[in-house]
């Protein structure tokens, strides 16, 4: 189930974007990608892929940063878009274009939270 929501092609550049803004948001909120990576319980050095740009983040990763505080609109879009055409965009950035894959992904993530919550 999980395997077709898998991150499909995004550009390097687009890679870049998100790493510049998630390393921002380290430095101005953290003081850096290191007191970020303590605070989310993540190795520096696999946050230090996402900030340059190699990968981005997903799955547990994503949840821990809008917990600390990073908006997920910022993150992908590089701005404070609200609304259906952000949202759009993020849909295609993950490649969602069916509404059940949407459902599929929002059960996913509602029962990754109760997990996280039911396990502290």
């Amino acid at each position: 189930m999980l395997k077709k929501y898998i991150i499909k092609d995004i550009s390097p550049k687009t890679k870049k974007e998100i790493g510049n803004r998630l390393k921002t948001f380290a430095q101005v909120k953290f003081g850096g990608v290191t007191g970020l990576a303590k605070v989310i319980g993540v190795p520096q050095s696999q946050l230090s892929k996402y900030t340059t740009g190699n990968t981005v983040p997903s799955g547990y990763i994503l949840f821990s940063l809008a917990q600390v505080g990073l908006s997920l609109d910022y993150l992908f879009l590089g701005d404070k878009k609200t609304g259906n055409e952000s949202f759009t965009k993020m849909l295609n950035i993950y490649g969602i274009s069916d509404p059940k894959q949407l459902e599929d992904v929002l059960k996913l993530i509602k029962n990754l939270k109760s997990r996280i919550d039911n396990y502290h």
